[in-house]
């Protein structure tokens, strides 16, 4: 498993950002790119991802003693599904940044937006969208956010479009460590999110470097006992997914929108008109179509031309989680 450590050191902007004597974030430059998309990738075979393990005996270790806390909750510690029979299906909020102080307007992104705020619909997510907010501002929505009662809910889902560098994202007035975005939310801080998954999906740069890629040949080839009480992480069932691996741009269309946001958008829509679906399965043919299907045309700027993009995620979701799509107006349930 491939576990991404965020630095919340912060860099000169400046010095990040520069090229020559232009002082921009280079996702600029790719505003006005046209995109070369191949046809629709095939549909990828479910395979099995979580297995029960046997119960491992107790070890004692040299460490600090934890003094974690003990949260009541409904669902027994031998289950291998969340639960997502709650009344509501989820709560999203999508901070869509097009306007940054200092930085190039984000053209495209609302395509990314709409998008993706119909998507989640789709499932019966509760969709709440802010545009341009400043930090303070983004500062109070997440307070709020973090203070509302989940009992009721799935799971929570928390969208960022905009500008970004390593380990950093951007308000419209200045920029952030990303873990800003869901350390309230962690379970000794929003008691009623424990057990239930967390998502968060960052569209933004997280640096400079262009992925060139590597050309391929293909070749044929020849149960424990339930508990109701019990410990768990305070970092349990999160899942943070980025539109591009460290370090790399994040590339979007000034006319369609981001590669990663709208390969998203296309696979929660495909998704919906088949039964409920599995998210990393999901969430792995979104990395797959973005890594097979998108390669930027630049061909006026050589050092930008034909560059590949590769999302990535880290995972601490201890069970497996289905989007159940909303069932149709005239669809009854016995």
């Amino acid at each position: 498993m491939y576990i991404h450590i965020i630095s919340t050191v912060r860099n000169s902007v400046k010095q990040i950002i520069s090229i020559g004597n232009t002082t921009i974030c280079l996702q600029s430059i790719r505003d006005n790119s046209n995109i070369s998309v191949s046809p629709m990738c095939l549909s990828m075979k479910y395979f099995g991802l979580f297995k029960k393990k046997k119960k491992t005996p107790k070890v004692k270790a040299d460490a600090a003693d934890g003094g974690g806390k003990t949260i009541v909750i409904p669902q027994p510690a031998g289950t291998d599904e969340y639960d997502i029979n709650h009344s509501k299906a989820g709560v999203a909020i999508i901070f869509n940044h097009k306007h940054i102080k200092g930085q190039a307007t984000r053209n495209g992104t609302e395509q990314d937006r709409d998008r993706l705020e119909s998507a989640l619909k789709l499932y019966g997510f509760d969709v709440s969208v802010y545009n341009d907010l400043t930090f303070d501002e983004v500062t109070n929505t997440l307070e709020k956010a973090a203070q509302q009662d989940y009992s009721n809910v799935n799971c929570l889902c928390i969208t960022l479009l905009s500008h970004g560098l390593p380990g950093q994202v951007f308000a419209s007035d200045t920029y952030y460590p990303v873990e800003f975005l869901w350390d309230r939310f962690l379970g000794d801080k929003c008691p009623t999110l424990v057990g239930k998954p967390k998502l968060f999906f960052i569209q933004a740069c997280r640096g400079t470097n262009l992925d060139a890629g590597v050309n391929i040949m293909f070749r044929s080839m020849p149960t424990e006992t339930a508990q109701l009480t019990y410990t768990i992480p305070s970092k349990a069932d999160l899942l943070i997914m980025y539109s591009t691996y460290e370090g790399d741009y994040s590339w979007r269309n000034s006319t369609n929108g981001s590669w990663f946001i709208q390969s998203l958008c296309l696979e929660l829509e495909a998704a919906a008109q088949e039964d409920d679906v599995e998210l990393i399965y999901l969430l792995t043919s979104v990395a797959r179509r973005v890594a097979y299907d998108y390669q930027s045309n630049v061909p006026n700027d050589q050092s930008m031309n034909e560059m590949k993009q590769m999302p990535t995620y880290m995972s601490t979701l201890t069970k497996v989680f289905y989007l159940k799509k909303k069932p149709d107006e005239d669809e009854e349930e016995d």
